[in-house]
């Protein structure tokens, strides 16, 4: 027969999991922060070669 847990280890395995969330969040949330910068990045090099672009075009006319 299975032997039922405490409440005691329950609660401490409760505790555990949390710590394991709130870790993951925190990797979660800094990928999202680095994503978000190289996204920014790519978007400001587009806009500069978008830039660049139309005043190369603008001195031939």
């Amino acid at each position: 027969m299975a032997r039922t847990k405490s409440m005691a280890t329950i609660e401490t395995e409760i505790a555990k999991a949390k710590e394991v969330v709130l870790k993951t969040k925190i990797k979660h949330e800094a990928a999202i922060a680095e994503l978000e910068a190289a996204m920014a990045k790519k978007d400001e090099r587009i806009a500069k070669d978008l830039l660049d672009a139309f005043k190369k075009k603008r001195q031939v006319l």
